[in-house]
């Protein structure tokens, strides 16, 4: 149980590092997933008249996006980290790994969290339209939500998640009597009082 505590206590000192990071990088976050909401928008309310070669070719870009996103996302979490800055990506990784072996349960309770998340942030949501919204206006509707979606939900679940594992990399390289009050680090942490 003490394991399951760490992890959720990870999950949520990570949601909330994320949230700072989240405001603090807005204009690059929704900058950057305008590519796929915009993508997502056109895609689901054009729905059948779009041919599959440029459904597909969209598709791509969109996830390319994405994958350039979380590129510039992790530059700029290890960049504001004075505890990671300055080790070498694999340095980070054996971090990361160490955590995971000492403290698998505390790993695996994130993603007990990111499946609650997911529920209440996609499931219920599809869920509510397909019940509550008319047919003639579903695809609008739905339009709109998986567009709103791109640069919110989206984008913080991945701050979300790499705010996790930056928390247990500093888990893992900061001793316990030094480690800073707040994980995981962004540049503007503050010793621990003691």
């Amino acid at each position: 149980m003490t394991e399951s505590l760490h992890g959720l206590r990870i999950a949520g000192s990570a949601f909330n590092w994320a949230l700072r990071f989240y405001v603090r990088h807005l204009p690059l976050v929704v900058g950057v997933s305008l590519i796929p909401s915009v993508q997502r928008f056109w895609l689901v309310s054009e729905g059948d008249r779009v041919g599959a070669p440029l459904a597909v070719g969209t598709e791509v870009v969109a996830e390319g996006t994405r994958v350039v996103l979380v590129w510039l996302l992790l530059r700029l979490a290890f960049r504001g980290d004075p505890l990671l800055r300055p080790l070498t990506v694999r340095r980070r990784w054996r971090l990361l790994t160490d955590f995971i072996d000492r403290h698998l349960v505390a790993f695996l309770t994130q993603f007990v969290v990111l499946a609650a998340a997911f529920v209440v942030l996609d499931l219920l949501p599809n869920t509510a339209i397909a019940t509550l919204v008319p047919a003639d206006d579903r695809d609008t509707v739905t339009a709109v939500v998986v567009a709103a979606k791109n640069p919110t939900v989206i984008a913080m679940t991945f701050i979300w998640m790499i705010g996790v594992g930056v928390a247990m990399m500093r888990a893992t390289a900061a001793p316990p009597s030094t480690a800073p009050a707040t994980t995981p680090g962004d540049g503007t942490e503050r010793p621990a009082r003691g």
